[in-house]
């Protein structure tokens, strides 16, 4: 695990860099997750050996340091991101996005869109109003949800069998959770649909086959954006089908490599 200190965050953030030489993949972790502990078992699969690898957790989560006075919007987590790459001095990327991630990953590809070769989104946000989890979060005051909700949240997760994120949810700052999940349920001035439609490179969804019916099916491919359903797969499909998202991924970039 290495660090690097965020201007914007005033934070020292968290990554992990696995070593590789046929490209640099990304991976952007969604809501109360962890990208180190998430994505650790995706990247180690056969099917991405040859890649670099850079598992970040975000501002907030993981191991990743829990700043009070940070926003932890989509954009501003964004911009964290964008100071990484510039750090790291990559001059090319893939960039993967989970959930939350999803929104956050368009929101850094309109930022260094001349270095990006291609997204795939897991189950993304695209619209305001947010999802189940941060439109109920994102209902709570805030001081209520720091103070009493967020436990009960994890409590609740552990019960349903949700344990790698429910374990992941109760490292995160609450106040991180909270506002992330305004942000989301907020959106921003140009949807995150629309940042993808507009996007020249090539872009990839990715849907659990247990999350169907899912409205994004039939709507992103009238956007030029590819969509591909993941056999067994819900949407935490990282914690439960990390082989085969694994595969998904590799065929994808391949496809890029081949059209370049």
């Amino acid at each position: 695990m290495r660090r690097f200190f965020s201007e914007k965050a005033q934070a020292s953030v968290a990554y992990a860099d696995m070593p590789g030489e046929a490209g640099v993949i990304l991976f952007i972790h969604g809501l109360g997750c962890s990208g180190i502990h998430d994505y650790s078992e995706v990247a180690t699969q056969p099917a991405l050996a040859a890649y670099r690898r850079l598992l970040v957790d975000l501002p907030g989560y993981g191991f990743s340091d829990k700043p009070a006075a940070f926003s932890y919007s989509v954009e501003d987590q964004a911009g964290v991101l964008a100071e990484l790459i510039e750090a790291l001095g990559i001059p090319r990327l893939a960039v993967f996005g989970h959930s939350m991630g999803g929104a956050i990953a368009i929101s850094l590809c309109a930022r260094v869109a001349e270095r990006v070769e291609a997204l795939i989104i897991t189950e993304g946000n695209l619209d305001p109003g947010g999802g189940f989890a941060s439109l109920r979060i994102a209902q709570t005051r805030e001081d209520d949800y720091i103070g009493r909700q967020h436990c009960a949240w994890v409590d609740e997760e552990r019960a349903k069998g949700n344990l790698a994120w429910a374990a992941t949810l109760a490292a995160a700052s609450p106040l991180a959770v909270h506002r992330s999940a305004a942000s989301l349920v907020e959106g921003c001035a140009v949807s995150w649909r629309e940042q993808l439609a507009g996007f020249a490179f090539p872009r990839h969804y990715l849907i659990g086959e247990r999350s169907l019916p899912y409205p994004e099916t039939d709507r992103l491919p009238k956007i030029g954006v590819s969509v591909e359903i993941l056999p067994g797969a819900d949407h935490n499909m990282a914690n439960h089908k990390s082989a085969e998202l694994a595969t998904a991924i590799a065929g994808e970039l391949a496809r890029v490599g081949a059209r370049r």
